[in-house]
């Protein structure tokens, strides 16, 4: 458990059947975030297991006698997953340096026009913090007379 508290892994890849206790004890452990786990073993009929497994939030529950091939399907997945949450990030990042340093004012509204996101620039232009805007109608930064045409719809 140690190894696993001080790795924080995305993955981790649990036998049942584990030298010092066995893989429920461990997933119950990780779960409530414990450093140190009760030896503790049962015997119980495969799907017992894989139900309380997966009550416990594993993902996948594979017999490790026929279900390798998934096993290895399964890494690739994460691992194509990774990589794409590691682009969107980039992407993400870039955009909020745009955002940040643009001179234009960038607002981000919901369905209901209601303000998710407002860059510094507002300040200079329309006299508001980025705080006083964020969950506030997009109306607010308009004159009544043009609020029917900044709802959308």
């Amino acid at each position: 458990m140690e190894s696993i508290n001080n790795l924080n892994p995305k993955v981790v890849i649990l036998d049942i059947q584990m030298p010092a206790g066995n893989g429920i004890e461990t997933l119950k452990a990780i779960n409530r975030g414990i450093t140190h786990q009760r030896d503790h073993s049962a015997n119980h009929p495969q799907r017992e297991y894989q139900e309380k497994c997966l009550e416990l939030g594993a993902k996948y529950f594979l017999d490790k006698t026929r279900d390798f091939d998934k096993l290895i399907e399964i890494c690739k997945g994460f691992v194509e997953r990774f990589r794409a949450e590691e682009k969107l990030n980039e992407m993400e990042e870039r955009y909020r340096v745009v955002a940040e340093t643009a001179t234009d004012v960038i607002i981000t509204i919901d369905e209901q026009s209601t303000i998710l996101f407002v860059n510094k620039s507002v300040e200079r232009v329309f006299g508001y913090t980025v705080p006083e805007l964020l969950g506030q109608p997009i109306a607010r930064l308009f004159p009544p007379a043009c609020e029917t045409r900044t709802r959308l719809g």
